[in-house]
């Protein structure tokens, strides 16, 4: 059994919230799970399997460049 809870994000009109150590440790979650489902995942259907790394593919790319606006390198 695994459950979570979803975050929940506020735009605040003239600020951005953002966290360098939590960016970070995001980058890594998400590498973590890229590899998990490339190398140990039991694949489903190629379809499923190809929406399920284009989520990562794009999560990691959109945190990528919000890291480097901020000055982050990683």
């Amino acid at each position: 059994m695994l459950a979570h809870t979803s975050p929940i994000y506020l735009d605040v009109p003239g600020q951005e919230v953002f966290s360098a150590p939590a960016a970070a440790f995001l980058m890594t979650l998400i590498e973590g799970a890229e590899t998990w489902v490339n190398n140990l995942a039991t694949p489903s259907d190629p379809e499923s399997m190809a929406r399920i790394r284009q989520t990562y593919r794009e999560a990691r790319q959109r945190l990528h460049h919000k890291m480097h606006a901020h000055g982050l390198a990683h």
